[in-house]
């Protein structure tokens, strides 16, 4: 094991103690990942290939990174959103960029994540304040702590060669998190809507429902059996 592998270890441990539990055969027994070529850039920082596709610049990788996280997106959002992040230069110059938003890292494959920390230096990452680490995290888990955030609030960064290796996974995922926008935007046009509505509805029957019992009289009324519930107000 390297000592940059060590080092950034080191710092996972102590940020995501259970996390780190749950990978550490994985970090005993580091691998390559397959397909996955490392070069080094003209400038000597360390960048990699999957499958031909360069991963990040073949110039200067770092300044590549910082270019991305400064547009005017990134600027004006609350998150940045990662998935896939390659070696992590993206990663590390968000941190760096950004230390009060907050920052998520979404890799499906561990071994990807095991690459990254084998190879840059990742402390700025992982004394972020406010990290989200999405390794091997089901999509449904991965779209929860999203709408947490505030999917209107995230600016996604997203690289062709970072989803290589299992673009079907990062696809399905895309397509789940704009549903849930889609959705999002819905309900608040809708709210925006009628809410004006609803709010002379309730002024008007205030008085009726202020005499009725609630329902804490059905408490237990029901028990052992199955229910469906279509709309509770």
């Amino acid at each position: 094991m390297n000592s940059l592998l060590n080092s950034n270890r080191a710092l996972f441990e102590k940020r995501f103690p259970q996390l780190a539990e749950q990978y550490k055969p994985l970090f005993d027994s580091p691998v390559l990942p397959e397909n996955v070529e490392l070069v080094t850039g003209r400038n000597g920082q360390i960048s990699a290939t999957y499958m031909g596709l360069s991963l990040h610049s073949a110039y200067n990788p770092e300044r590549e990174a910082e270019k991305l996280v400064s547009e005017e997106a990134a600027a004006k959002a609350d998150a940045g959103v990662f998935m896939g992040f390659g070696l992590g230069y993206g990663a590390v110059a968000f941190a760096k960029e950004y230390p009060a938003k907050t920052l998520v890292l979404i890799e499906c494959n561990p071994e990807w994540f095991l690459l990254a920390l084998s190879t840059i230096d990742f402390t700025a990452v992982f004394e972020h304040q406010s990290l989200v680490l999405l390794v091997g995290a089901p999509q449904q888990t991965i779209i929860s702590v999203l709408e947490k955030i505030g999917l209107q609030n995230c600016c996604f960064f997203k690289t062709k060669s970072h989803i290589a290796h299992n673009e079907q996974y990062f696809i399905s995922l895309e397509n789940l998190i704009e549903r849930n926008r889609q959705k999002k935007e819905i309900n608040d046009r809708t709210l925006e809507k009628f809410s004006t509505l609803w709010l002379k509805n309730m002024c008007r029957n205030i008085g009726i429902a202020g005499g009725l019992d609630g329902v804490a009289r059905y408490f237990g009324a029901f028990a052992g059996m199955d229910a469906c519930v279509v709309a509770a107000g």
